[in-house]
């Protein structure tokens, strides 16, 4: 009757649908719980088998090192040019570098597409620590497999890069079904990046290409080292600048030797025949004493120092002119002494001669002079000599000037081209040691995390939230179980209505 009494009534007013909802929720209270206990069961037994999300993060550091400030040998074999980049700049090219592809395919290559489609760690035992020392060659045979590809798309998807603003980080973050894959998988994609890094920031074949070089140039560098030892050996020098200018500089001093003492002979000469003329005007020998009875001792005594007088006079005449007081002085002294010896006449019983000292005395200076002179034309004879030997050198070293300055300019060139490559070549040794070694300037200062706390979303937030969601939905079953029909019989009623005439 009811109804009857609602489905004819025109109007629904909130009231009546309130009325309306309760009621049939009372009525239809065993569907509400009945389908509030199958979504709830849904859920608990959908969680039950719903896999947990485990994330693995690491934090890579890149430094400046030689990557960021050297250049490969190969890069500077020419002109270079000074190329300033920034570090933003250098940690993008190193974040677009951890984003190859390549790294991926080793990864999956490394840890198996099996182990990562299926979210299981691989059947091999690839402990973290042991990573490293695993390469793997990649062929188109692997790359190429579509299980492969699929596994990479998958690590793609579950591995992330970001590089933090305004610092020199990139942190790393990989998820799996398992702790260990997580970290697993995290660890090998670090390890192939860090050595994609490397790789890319050498040169392969460097090494070979200048130690190659460098044993050709070397080659070279000995052969024109014997050609220029020879030349020097047949001209006698070890450096041609250094033996002229030593040459030159003896050539000087013999000269100046040799004025100085053809100079000197001069002078002897001249002194040989001053003597020479005195010897001609002094007696060789004169009258050393005269006996008349007693003897005349004051005579001895003039005699002696006419004798004296004449010596002195010689030896002034060798410094002085004639005009010179000293001079003029001794030859009036000798004609006083010559004087008195005439007056006092020559009556004597016995006389006696000998050797006049100042004959003898100038003789043996005459004697000392021309021996002086002997020496002196000796060794203007020696220095002649020794010069004529030096233009002699001078002379050869002109004409092979041009052949050995030609040959030691070779030798420079080769010698500096042999020590480039020598120290381009213990460059690239050292970059092939650390390729070798692994070493580079990006750092890991936090290695894979492992952590056996889930990352999905709380099962009893998802439980509250499906209990939220079931009870609605009940509700919503059993009040539209019985108001649907209802409400749709009262909306058809309206619509064939007749409507009053206007």
């Amino acid at each position: 009757m009811n109804d009857s009494t609602n489905i004819s009534s025109p109007v629904l007013t909130p009231q009546v649908v309130l009325t309306d909802c309760v009621q049939a929720l009372r009525r239809n209270a065993a569907l509400a719980a009945f389908v509030f206990v199958v979504i709830v069961a849904s859920v608990v037994v959908l969680l039950m088998f719903l896999p947990k999300t485990y994330l693995s993060y690491a934090k890579l550091y890149i430094k400046v090192g030689r990557e960021s400030v050297t250049l490969d040998p190969t890069a500077t074999m020419g002109q270079t040019m000074s190329i300033t980049e920034s570090r933003e700049n250098e940690i993008n090219s190193v974040l677009e570098i951890l984003s190859s592809e390549n790294i991926y395919d080793a990864v999956v290559a490394r840890v198996g597409a099996d182990a990562i489609l299926k979210d299981q760690l691989p059947e091999e035992d690839l402990a973290v620590a042991s990573i490293p020392a695993k390469r793997i060659v990649l062929t188109d045979e692997i790359t190429h497999n579509s299980s492969h590809r699929e596994a990479v798309r998958k690590l793609q998807e579950d591995l992330s890069l970001d590089a933090v603003k305004r610092a020199s980080i990139i942190n790393a973050s990989c998820k799996a079904k398992s702790p260990e894959l997580a970290q697993l998988l995290l660890q090998s994609f670090i390890d192939e990046a860090i050595q994609a890094h490397i790789t890319s920031n050498r040169t392969t074949g460097s090494f070979d290409f200048f130690d190659e070089q460098y044993t050709l140039l070397e080659k070279k560098f000995n052969a024109m080292a014997g050609r220029l030892s020879k030349k020097k050996s047949e001209l006698g020098v070890a450096s041609l600048d250094e033996r002229q200018r030593n040459l030159q500089k003896l050539h000087s001093e013999l000269e100046l030797q040799y004025h100085n003492t053809y100079s000197s002979l001069a002078e002897v000469k001249a002194r040989v025949e001053g003597l020479d003329s005195q010897l001609n005007t002094i007696p060789k020998d004169i009258e050393t004493g005269a006996v008349t009875g007693f003897p005349n001792d004051g005579l001895g005594t003039t005699e002696t120092r006419l004798f004296a007088v004449e010596l002195q006079l010689q030896q002034m005449r060798t410094k002085y002119s004639e005009n010179n007081p000293i001079i003029i002085s001794l030859k009036q002294e000798k004609q006083k002494a010559e004087q008195l010896l005439a007056a006092g006449g020559d009556a004597r019983y016995q006389a006696t001669r000998g050797m006049n000292p100042v004959y003898q005395q100038i003789s043996q200076r005459r004697a000392e002079q021309e021996a002086e002179a002997v020496s002196l034309e000796s060794k203007l004879s020696a220095i002649n000599s020794q010069m004529s030997d030096v233009q002699s050198k001078l002379n050869r070293l002109n004409e092979g000037h041009g052949e050995l300055t030609e040959l030691q300019q070779q030798y420079d060139v080769l010698q500096e081209s042999l020590l480039d490559y020598s120290k381009k070549r213990e460059q690239a040794r050292i970059d092939m040691a650390l390729e070798t070694e692994r070493i580079t300037n990006i750092n890991v200062i936090q290695p894979p995390s492992y952590s056996d706390k889930s990352v999905s979303a709380s099962r009893k937030v998802i439980l509250m939230l499906a209990m939220v969601f079931a009870g609605g939905f009940a509700i919503l079953v059993a009040i539209g179980k019985d108001l649907i029909p209802k409400y749709a019989k009262v909306a058809q009623s309206y619509v064939l209505k007749p409507q009053p005439a206007v």
